[in-house]
């Protein structure tokens, strides 16, 4: 474990660069970093994209699970399909509009199998999960383009994340890669199952 001249501890903060932030900024008397604060324990409390959230580096507790499942899940389906190459997965609420998306995201694994924040499940357990908000019934494999036109704000058609701070992609980063390494049996599975498959 790793600690600064005040004790403050930055084991979990694997990404180099939020690291870096995190050990460059512990060292400011009012412990402040982009709006967030680092706590000794591991925890940052920021606001990611609208939302007030404390997070804990390294740990996919239910504030993660929360932020990730209900808000910010196309965003972290994005960053696995870049890092794994796996399909998007987009399941559309019956409560959709033309000028509003509504429903969930996440990577498709095959043979009914999905990935998102609360690791590895089925079709059945998502619309069970957001059945509170609106019917689901069926999902669409879809393409970056289609995924980038129909789901993210048309103004970051380019890059889902540049409406993120450097801080927003650090931890939607680290995020994206515990989700991968708590399910990566799962995730070279589906990989190899892709290239049989093509």
């Amino acid at each position: 474990m790793r600690y600064d001249n005040r004790g403050h501890h930055w084991r979990y903060a694997t990404n180099p660069r939020l690291r870096e932030l995190a050990e460059a900024e512990a060292y400011r008397y009012d412990m402040e970093m982009m709006d967030a604060e680092l706590e000794h324990d591991g925890t940052i409390s920021a606001v990611f994209g609208s939302r007030a959230v404390t997070l804990t580096l390294g740990l996919i507790d239910s504030e993660a699970d929360s932020l990730f499942a209900f808000g910010h899940c196309a965003i972290l389906a994005w960053e696995i399909h870049v890092k794994t190459g796996l399909p998007l997965a987009v399941f559309t609420s019956s409560k959709a509009t033309p000028d509003r998306w509504s429903g969930h995201v996440a990577i498709s694994l095959g043979d009914d199998r999905f990935l998102d924040i609360q690791g590895v499940t089925s079709s059945s357990s998502i619309y069970r999960r957001y059945s509170r908000f609106g019917d689901y019934s069926d999902f669409e494999l879809m393409s970056d383009h289609d995924f980038k036109s129909r789901i993210v704000d048309p103004a970051n058609y380019d890059d889902p994340k540049q409406y993120l701070c450097e801080l927003e992609q650090l931890l939607l980063d680290h995020f994206a890669d515990l989700v991968i390494e708590e399910n990566r049996e799962a995730i070279e599975a589906a990989v190899a199952l892709s290239t049989v498959s093509a």
